[in-house]
């Protein structure tokens, strides 16, 4: 068994997002990604793995392939491997998700914490 305290992984700064892990193996990846009001996620994709994004706090303009919508707490955005990705968070209010990549990544760079 393996309990972790989402909490403490919801830490923010002033300078950049963050992203704390959670779990990582072959099969997946989950971290947890802060942001303070302003702070935006680069458009990206994750080639041959499927990004699972729920908001745990807060909320944001998630941009997928040009469609935008406003996400907020305990909404989950599904994007499939190829689909283009960014957020910002346009509010005033901190914005925390809880992300899975699965299959789990093959690049360590990705299992980084900033």
């Amino acid at each position: 068994m393996h309990v972790v305290n989402l909490s403490e992984k919801t830490v923010y700064s002033d300078k950049s997002l963050t992203k704390k892990i959670v779990y990582r193996d072959k099969d997946v990846l989950a971290f947890v990604l802060n942001f303070k009001p302003g702070q935006v996620l680069p458009t990206h994709n994750h080639p041959g793995m499927v990004t699972i994004l729920q908001v745990l706090k807060g909320k944001g303009k998630f941009t997928l392939d040009n469609e935008t919508k406003e996400l907020g707490t305990s909404q989950i955005l599904i994007c499939q491997g190829k689909e283009m990705l960014s957020l910002i968070n346009d509010g005033d209010e901190e914005l925390s998700l809880y992300v899975t990549l699965t299959p789990g990544p093959t690049d360590e760079r990705y299992a980084d914490e900033v």
